[in-house]
């Protein structure tokens, strides 16, 4: 029977700390296990650092409609789990409409995102989403993103080896709040 990941099912909150380190609580604002520390961290090590959205869009116009191509490498470097996806092999960006967050103008982009599947290496993994980025400053403002997850590993002494097994489906949504 496979066994759930100890973040499974749960909301946590993450802020990058002016010493650089990540401080997770969880929804009650208190400090989750270590071991669950560790999984949200690893997962949200791109989180306050450089955004290469700026390099990329800012002083472009896009067309509502428009879809761009970027970098693969850009997905890595704004979502920080290049262990979970694999290796990024397409990354697209539509633009729905622009729209007031929070009292901030941002574009609405619908995000696609292919990659090799670390756990199966002829299968493809699709990440797709929503990319909320303020206009003034190209940096992110929120995100929501869903794909299929599955992994396998190997565990037990020699000779009595076994397979753990699982699948289901990831879910990261992720919003930025102005100091």
């Amino acid at each position: 029977q496979p066994q759930a990941e100890p973040v499974a099912g749960k909301t946590y909150h993450v802020l990058r700390e002016d010493d650089d380190t990540l401080r997770v609580t969880d929804e009650q604002g208190q400090r989750p296990p270590a071991e669950e520390v560790a999984i949200v961290t690893g997962a949200m090590e791109s989180l306050g650092r450089h955004n290469p959205l700026t390099r990329l869009l800012r002083g472009k116009t896009i067309p509502l409609g428009r879809t761009i191509r970027l970098p693969p490498e850009v997905a890595n470097e704004l979502l920080g789990f290049r262990e979970a996806i694999g290796e990024v092999t397409q990354f697209t960006l539509a633009l729905r409409k622009t729209a007031s967050v929070a009292d901030r103008q941002c574009a609405d982009f619908a995000v696609h995102i292919e990659a090799r599947s670390p756990y199966d290496p002829t299968g493809t993994l699709v990440v797709e989403g929503q990319l909320l980025v303020e206009l003034a400053t190209c940096r992110m403002v929120a995100m929501q993103i869903t794909c299929p997850l599955q992994m396998a590993e190997t565990r037990g002494p020699k000779g009595a080896r076994f397979t753990v097994a699982g699948r289901g489906t990831l879910h990261v949504a992720m919003r930025a709040a102005a100091k």
